[in-house]
């Protein structure tokens, strides 16, 4: 996916959603896919990351698991489509 210079809306919206909680230092989602991209250029860490997240969780404020659950909920089909579109991007979506 990190070599996409445009991915399908579904899997931008996913990295959107993974960037609120801005598992890596300096990345959020005011980057967008660029940001996206530079989180995945370490597949190892990235993967790491995000399966060491959850000693972070409770750092995450109640305002972004806020926004999370809006934009999940919003987007609630698109997300169901994940699968279709991506196999790799459908298993970062089962993490989230």
């Amino acid at each position: 996916m990190k070599t996409i210079n445009k991915p399908h809306p579904t899997i931008e919206l996913l990295f959107i959603l993974i960037m609120l909680l801005r598992p890596m230092d300096g990345i959020g989602e005011n980057d967008g896919w660029n940001g996206a991209k530079l989180m995945m250029s370490i597949p190892n860490k990235f993967v790491e990351v995000l399966k060491n997240f959850s000693n972070k969780i409770g750092n995450v404020p109640e305002r972004t698991i806020g926004k999370i659950r809006n934009l999940i909920n919003k987007e609630t089909e698109s997300l169901k489509r994940m699968k279709e579109v991506s196999s790799s991007a459908d298993n970062i979506y089962s993490w989230l």
